[in-house]
């Protein structure tokens, strides 16, 4: 609004600040006339300095699910300037950083990695985020839930230059409940990278809504490469054990054309299922030569 900030000679008056005017702010200043033309400007960057601000409604608690032997990721968001501070407390006692769990730390969020060694870890997790201006508190009911099965079936379709399309044979249930398949996990890593590394840490991940019978694209790949992929379902508990990994080429940009002008290339449609298959030779005819 206009009458949120005044000009002033020496400056700029700003009304109730709040952290919208965080930002810079530029002075332009002109002197012209007959004998000086000069023009000069200073940016000033303002900072305002908040207490912390979360996105939870008081009163409504997030509900996190886990399974026995698995891992859990509770997150607390609190954006504050200064940058606040995250403490997490499970059932009044603050959780330090015992084996069976691990605390990370980013730019206004704080991630309490929970290991579910027995029923005893579930319930209410708080984390209370703190600068010299206030606090809020995020609160988390940590519930038993189930593991999901892996994806009972994981067939390549079709692939191209930069892309591949996988089926799981998704299905996705009218009213799904928590413990149901949510979504899909797709791994990929090129079988070079893999072999000099031994392990898929490094490796790209691809998470897709579940949807009735539909064929997931994943496109974005390298052309002419050899990928290893794998398979998961994702529930509110957590991830499944991964499928069986299977390998695809991706199709090199430049079409293979043989020294007797027969030019061969790879039909790909949603029937290929491997790289040597649906070969077409196309003859080249010359002018005026008969089929």
């Amino acid at each position: 609004p206009h009458n949120k900030f005044t000009k002033l000679a020496d400056g700029l008056l700003i009304k109730k600040v709040s952290r919208n005017e965080t930002g810079e702010y530029t002075c332009k200043a002109f002197q012209i006339s007959d004998s000086i033309n000069e023009y000069d400007e200073r940016t000033i960057k303002l900072i305002v300095h908040h207490k912390p601000i979360g996105k939870q409604m008081k009163g409504h608690p997030e509900i996190a699910f886990g399974y026995k032997n698995g891992y859990v990721n509770l997150s607390c968001i609190a954006e504050a300037e200064p940058n606040a501070n995250f403490t997490w407390y499970k059932s009044g006692n603050k959780v330090l950083s015992p084996k069976q769990n691990k605390i990370f730390y980013g730019e206004h969020i704080s991630m309490l990695q929970v290991y579910v060694n027995d029923s005893k870890v579930f319930g209410e997790y708080k984390c209370i985020a703190k600068n010299h201006l206030g606090n809020i508190e995020h609160l988390i009911i940590l519930k038993e839930g189930t593991k999901p099965e892996s994806p009972r079936q994981f067939d390549i379709k079709g692939f191209n230059s930069d892309s591949v399309s996988v089926d799981v044979g998704a299905r996705k249930k009218l009213n799904p409940g928590s413990m149901d398949i949510s979504e899909y996990r797709f791994e990929l890593i090129p079988i070079e990278e893999f072999e000099e590394k031994r392990s898929w840490v490094t490796a790209h991940s691809y998470d897709y809504p579940t949807a009735e019978g539909i064929t997931y694209l994943i496109t974005g790949l390298n052309h002419g490469t050899k990928y290893l992929i794998r398979a998961a379902s994702r529930n509110a508990a957590g991830l499944s054990e991964y499928t069986e990994v299977k390998e695809f080429a991706t199709l090199s940009l430049k079409p293979p054309v043989t020294s007797g002008g027969v030019l061969t290339t790879l039909l790909t449609s949603s029937i290929l299922t491997s790289i040597t298959s649906h070969i077409i030779h196309l003859r080249l005819l010359r002018l005026g030569e008969k089929i």
